[in-house]
């Protein structure tokens, strides 16, 4: 796969190598090297602590490459604080420039329809949305469970799906007798995600602590809840707790334990209209969290290299986004 993408590279005769995550990192090492070009190494998430059963063969091989090529890059870009302190600790690299998972606030566009239209569910009923991979270690497990101490509410669970995550759902929701108040529903298109979601009244975040970049994640859902004006519940992990302090729209839960996942979604529900985004807040956020902060961050660091002149000027780049 190296020599692949490294013959291909070399045909562009690139000024500027931007590998995104360490499966792209070594072919641009060796490309860069042979052109004299500069490298970036894009780490959307921690490769040596990510969620998969490989065994510790593999996960050694992703640290030996890491390891290996990230010293030899002229910057390091991620998608948080957290994982940006842990990779210059780590790797004793000077800390990489953070440009998170973000959408893009202007590019939004309508919805054919709304999810709580397309559920058949009144205004007054509470109606939880979960919007991302419906797969393991996002707590999908935990927020159904959680229903059957809300007997009044429903949950919808927006994105793609793992199979035996949304069967075992099904199941536990079929056991408990609210199978009528679960609702898998087909993801929509990125850029309609904050229309289609904004009629729900709460949007939950129970990522686990099953892996350690899991722990300091930071999804673009977290943005996307906000401009749609919904209140979110979020598990106690770093970088989500922090969005809710620096937002104050939320509500941060023990994503372990459903009766407290239940009371979370229930404090979060009753206090919607206080915990609901409001222009100054929501601008707050945009200001750290929007598009058009990290966009300035990536087009900084490559106006730090000095382009040559004949180069072209870098050009705006699309929005990053996380599962």
């Amino acid at each position: 796969m190296r020599r692949v993408f490294k013959s291909d590279l070399i045909k562009f005769q690139p000024d500027i190598i931007h590998a995104h995550d360490l499966v792209m990192l070594p072919a641009g090492a060796v490309a860069a090297k042979a052109l004299g070009a500069k490298l970036i190494y894009d780490a959307h998430e921690l490769e040596v602590h990510r969620n998969t059963k490989t065994g510790p063969v593999d996960k050694w091989l992703r640290y030996y490459l890491e390891r290996k090529h990230i010293k030899q890059c002229d910057a390091v870009v991620t998608v948080c604080d957290s994982i940006a302190d842990y990779l210059a600790r780590e790797y004793a690299i000077a800390r990489p420039t953070v440009v998170m998972n973000a959408p893009d606030v202007e590019g939004g566009l309508p919805s054919d329809t709304d999810l709580r239209s397309s559920l058949g569910l009144s205004n007054d009923t509470p109606l939880a949305v979960y919007v991302g991979r419906i797969t393991v270690g996002r707590g999908i497990e935990q927020i159904v469970d959680a229903l059957q101490y809300l007997p009044a509410y429903h949950l919808a669970l927006v994105g793609p799906v793992n199979k035996p995550t949304v069967d075992h759902a099904k199941q536990t929701a079929q056991a408990l007798g609210m199978s009528d108040r679960l609702h898998i529903v087909p993801p929509v298109s990125p850029a309609m995600v904050v229309s289609f979601i904004s009629s729900g009244d709460i949007s939950l975040v129970p990522i686990q602590n099953v892996c350690l970049s899991y722990y300091y994640c930071l999804p673009n859902k977290l943005l996307e809840s906000a401009i749609a004006r919904l209140p979110v519940v979020v598990s106690n992990l770093p970088e989500l707790k922090r969005f809710v302090e620096i937002s104050e729209s939320g509500v941060v839960m023990d994503e372990t334990d459903p009766r407290g996942i239940a009371r979370a979604i229930h404090d979060a529900y009753e206090n919607r209209d206080r915990l609901r985004p409001d222009a100054n807040r929501l601008r707050h956020a945009e200001e750290i969290y929007g598009w058009q902060r990290q966009k300035e961050a990536l087009m900084a660091l490559y106006s730090s290299f000095n382009l040559p002149t004949h180069a072209p000027a870098p050009r705006a780049v699309e929005p990053r986004r996380g599962a």
